[in-house]
């Protein structure tokens, strides 16, 4: 009896985005200097979040200069509940698209996780500030940009946020997405071989019952 291994070759690891709200409106953006922003997101099944990209404007924004603070709540009861995890991220990313929202240039920033952040199905915030996580607010001036998909954001004017309470309904919607659910990828030529190889075997297999 012969006995044929298949080695599956995989690509490089490849992200997905696993929610989005869209882009912008380029009509309206709201202060993340002066107030800590948050925004919900639900997902259908348990993943692991790599990054989030938003848009921004800014009279004046120097990238490779900048940072962000960012975390993760649960929800509680439609906002904002107890913090999951806190980071604050470099936006040295961060590429003009072009667009322009209230005379400022409208920058895309991706913020990239150091290690993956895994959640189970359901609905979280993301919470955004201008400047490192829990270190003063009220910086230049840096909007977030809003869309019209989606629930009302909230924010809160407190440096350090770890809980519920404090937040207020904004009455606008901020534009985001949320990158994860890593997956490796069989290459091209991987499925070329596997399929050659099944069709040796049962070749094979075949002439074995003939003779």
């Amino acid at each position: 009896m012969r006995a044929v291994l298949l080695i599956l070759f995989t690509a490089p690891l490849a992200a997905s985005v696993i929610y989005s709200t869209g882009p912008s409106n380029l009509s309206g953006a709201s202060d993340m200097s002066g107030q800590i922003l948050a925004e919900d997101f639900t997902i259908a099944t348990a993943d692991d979040v790599t990054a989030v990209v938003f848009d921004l404007s800014a009279t004046s924004f120097t990238p490779s200069s900048s940072s962000i603070g960012l975390a993760f709540f649960s929800d509680v009861s439609g906002g904002p509940g107890g913090i999951l995890a806190s980071a604050t991220i470099s936006a040295a990313g961060a590429t003009l698209t072009g667009n322009n929202v209230n005379g400022n240039n409208e920058w895309r920033v991706p913020l990239t996780l150091s290690s993956p952040l895994f959640l189970s199905a359901g609905t979280y915030w993301v919470a955004l500030r201008d400047g490192a996580w829990g270190t003063a607010l009220n910086k230049p001036e840096v909007d977030w940009n809003q869309t019209d998909f989606g629930i009302d954001s909230f924010a809160m004017a407190t440096t350090l946020v770890t809980g519920a309470s404090g937040w207020t309904s904004t009455g606008v919607n901020l534009t985001f997405e949320i990158d994860g659910g890593l997956a490796p990828v069989p290459e091209p030529a991987t499925w070329l071989t596997a399929g050659l190889a099944l069709g040796g075997l049962a070749a094979a297999r075949l002439r074995a019952q003939c003779e």
